[in-house]
């Protein structure tokens, strides 16, 4: 690959990106808000689940 012409590539791409407002929020603002979102949002903590235990057993041991 040259390198000139990547960086010719990734400046049109550049340039296309700032122009369209639509296409700018599509790919830099929806992103941040969704990590922001599921970061803070979402949560795989597991917290106040009721739960019941059955002694089967009935000895003293199983009780401790």
């Amino acid at each position: 690959m040259n390198l000139k012409r990547t960086l010719a590539v990734a400046h049109k791409e550049w340039r296309e990106i700032i122009r369209d407002r639509v296409f700018f929020t599509l790919s830099f603002v929806v992103p941040v808000v969704m990590m922001l979102l599921l970061g803070y949002g979402l949560s795989l903590d597991v917290e106040n689940i009721p739960f019941a235990v059955i002694d089967y057993d009935r000895s003293a041991l199983s009780r401790d």
